[in-house]
């Protein structure tokens, strides 16, 4: 009922083309909506009255709803397709975000940006079954950098566009601005449509929990899904605190806005290099040093006081986070058959946002009991530990292949999982 069908002429390597351009349509419109509010949450929070703690408390809070249902939408994208499901969130994300425009109290903030935040993963999840789809095996590593590269483009353009906007027009103009790119992700999903076929995967939305838990049963993808859980902790220190460490310098909404679309646009530019640089130096030597330096740029961002160091700690941040994160999703699409590849996906965001529940919550009580200063400190210790983890686990993270077909056939024989 809510997705199209591709014609013949469409599932063709130009067909192909054509799906993968509208899925980082997409993906560039949920991710300047989501990144318009995201970065300015916690100074309207503050500017409402909150404390620290109440912030932390509050965006941490609104993970709930993505942490229960992310592997159900993972379930639907298996069962239903994907472009149904970037539909339906892109509608919910729409409505939740119109809620914001009247500016909520803190326990409405929670509620619907619990929501937005469901619906931004439901697209998410959508997208990268949609990008696994549409690309060949020898050429989905490519692909998926091309997509994050879109991802990130949308992270520049969101907090510049909701800073000046919130820096001149106030909050409420801002999360107006948010709900009118959320109109346009509605668009962009309308013109989506599954690759027919498809291998069948036993997995219902009964069993999808299940199904879940005997991929991450896998040691090699338990191993990345432990990774992504801390890198996605020390990571929500910087989306939830990085915005009041710049005000504690005393930076406007509008600089605080240009820096974290500098960061973002550093995680952007770096992301084209990525397939070089694995088949140079392999997914080990990148993960560790890509956490090393997200360590060192959380303590240059500490002494950094006046416009200009913070540039270039925001640089640094930048690039090391953009190596990060595109390595754990390919290290995820590597160890499991394509077909698996929804499920795969909303598992490693599920636990992601088990982490940006955590996060926020320690490291909100760490600012109220310390400083700001001293949870980036922290954070810097996590991303470190990461480094040595990935250290001890460098022979058979390099030994990734994206072929798990027999793990998958495990799965649908499984009689646990069978529907």
């Amino acid at each position: 009922m809510f997705s199209r069908r591709p014609t013949d002429r469409e599932t063709g390597i130009e067909g192909a083309k054509g799906n993968l351009r509208r899925a980082f349509s997409l993906s560039v419109a949920y991710m300047v909506a989501f990144n318009i509010a995201s970065p300015m949450l916690p100074l309207y929070l503050t500017a409402k009255g909150a404390s620290p703690a109440l912030v932390g408390a509050v965006l941490a809070s609104s993970s709930v709803m993505p942490l229960l249902l992310g592997v159900s939408l993972g379930a639907l994208v298996v069962v239903h397709g994907a472009s149904r499901v970037s539909l339906a969130s892109a509608i919910l994300f729409a409505i939740a975000t119109a809620l914001f425009i009247p500016e909520p109290s803190p326990l409405w903030t929670a509620i619907l940006f619990g929501l937005v935040n469901v619906g931004h993963l439901g697209m998410m999840i959508a997208t990268q079954a949609t990008v696994a789809g549409w690309s060949t095996l020898e050429e989905r590593a490519a692909v998926y950098g091309q997509y994050t590269f879109w991802v990130s483009a949308g992270n520049v353009a969101g907090p510049i566009l909701g800073g000046v906007v919130a820096e001149r027009f106030g909050f409420g103009a801002a999360f107006a601005a948010m709900f009118g790119v959320s109109l346009v992700a509605i668009v962009a999903a309308l013109r989506i449509a599954d690759r027919p076929g498809g291998l069948p995967t036993g997995v219902t939305l009964a069993t999808a929990y299940r199904a879940a838990f005997s991929l991450a049963r896998d040691d090699g993808v338990a191993v990345i899904l432990f990774i992504s859980f801390l890198v996605v902790g020390a990571q929500s220190l910087q989306i939830t605190f990085y915005p009041l460490l710049l005000q504690k310098g005393g930076l406007t909404a509008e600089r605080i806005g240009v820096l974290v679309a500098i960061l973002n646009f550093a995680s952007m530019i770096v992301r084209p290099f990525l397939g070089v640089g694995v088949r140079r130096l392999g997914y080990a030597a990148i993960l560790i040093g890509g956490n090393l330096v997200g360590a060192a740029s959380y303590l240059l961002a500490i002494k950094a006081g006046s416009f200009a160091p913070h540039v270039g700690a925001a640089v640094v941040m930048g690039i090391a986070m953009g190596f990060i994160q595109p390595l754990t999703m390919s290290l995820m699409a590597s160890s499991v058959a394509p077909p698996m590849l929804g499920l795969a996906m909303s598992a490693r965001l599920t636990i992601q946002r088990l982490s940006l529940i955590l996060g926020p919550l320690i490291f909100g009580f760490v600012v109220a009991a310390t400083s700001v200063d001293v949870s980036f400190q922290a954070g810097a210790a996590i991303l470190t530990t990461v480094a040595l983890i990935v250290w001890r686990r460098a022979a058979s993270l390099n030994r990734s292949r994206p072929v798990a077909a027999p793990r998958l056939e495990t799965a649908r024989s499984d009689s646990r999982i069978r529907s």
